[in-house]
């Protein structure tokens, strides 16, 4: 690959650089909730977490006018996106 052509596709990947917006991170994993802070602080943004669905809610509701993007897992025990019929 072409040295000109690969930069240019390495700078039309990077991550847009925040401005100290909060994130919320939700993820009953560890490995995932660190590894999407530090990513994110990285960035530019202030990151809150919870590893599961009721402290998440805490923390919403305690910094709603904060709070910019939840970023969640789907399925997570005792609290999950999936609509049950």
């Amino acid at each position: 690959m072409d040295d000109t052509v690969e930069k240019t596709a390495l700078a039309q990947t990077k991550m847009r650089q925040g401005d100290g917006e909060t994130i919320l991170v939700v993820d009953d994993e560890v490995f995932i909730t660190k590894m999407a802070s530090i990513v994110l602080i990285k960035n530019g943004y202030k990151v809150l977490t919870a590893a599961e669905g009721s402290s998440a809610m805490a923390l919403y509701r305690e910094y709603a006018a904060e709070i910019k993007l939840v970023l969640t897992d789907v399925m997570m025990p005792g609290m999950d996106g999936i609509s049950r019929s």
